[in-house]
């Protein structure tokens, strides 16, 4: 597993990151563990899969945060 992230979207591409810290309720914890089941399930026995958007999942329409990529969708040139 590796960590990427973005200070603001003016940045070009997201930087290597050594530690990531999440700061939720208990209710967002819960959102988070449905989305990331989601994302296993779609992934599993899908090469072609790609990532998904964790704002999309809660349908809030809200630009930027968590992002779940596939390794191998990352290594593609």
């Amino acid at each position: 597993m590796k960590f990427y992230g973005k200070k603001s979207f003016s940045e070009a591409a997201p930087m290597a990151l050594e530690e990531v810290a999440l700061a939720v309720t208990a209710t967002e914890a819960a959102q988070l563990i449905c989305f990331l089941e989601k994302c296993v399930s779609e992934m599993s026995g899908n090469q072609k899969w790609e990532h998904a958007h964790f704002n999309d999942h809660l349908s809030n329409g809200e630009p930027g945060g968590l992002i779940i990529f596939s390794e191998e969708a990352m290594a593609k040139p």
